[in-house]
């Protein structure tokens, strides 16, 4: 987060580990001047796994006092650690910004995205579990677009 601001990204945070909790989102969403919340873990195992295990134990979703604050994820790209080895680089706010910021997508339709790629033909138990988990997601998405035109 240190090295994000030395490079003119502002409220970054850095968590301690890749735990992430209901009331470390609640604070974020009253602190942050934006709609959304972006997660951007480190690029490796422990950092997709974070973010995974937060869109799958619907913290999320059961979280209301979000409010309209939207959830964002950032992947970082392939050879890029974590969000500090930007600063390394010539033009590292704008390629943070064009790399990381702008690819940034909705916290489900990451997640559904992710499912995807595990799948495994051969596994048609976890195939099922998964398949509802995306079908649960994408009821929350109906539900957030009936809020948006109903308003």
């Amino acid at each position: 987060a240190i090295s994000l601001a030395s490079i003119g990204v502002k409220n970054a945070v850095a968590s301690m580990g890749t735990a992430l909790t209901v009331e470390q989102l609640k604070g974020a969403a009253n602190m942050v001047d934006s709609s959304s919340i972006l997660l951007c873990m480190d690029n490796d195992d422990a950092g997709r796994n974070a973010i995974e295990r937060i869109c799958s134990s619907n913290l999320i979703i059961k979280t209301p006092e979000l409010g309209g604050t939207q959830i964002l994820v950032a992947t970082l790209p392939d050879g890029v650690k974590d969000p500090s080895d930007f600063v390394a680089s010539n033009d590292a706010k704008v390629l943070f910004e064009s790399k990381v910021l702008q690819q940034a997508q909705p916290w489900d339709e990451w997640y559904i995205r992710q499912l995807v790629k595990k799948h495994d033909d051969n596994d048609i138990d976890e195939f099922t579990s998964e398949y509802f988990l995306c079908q649960i997601l994408l009821q929350h998405k109906v539900q957030k677009l009936k809020k948006y035109f109903m308003m």
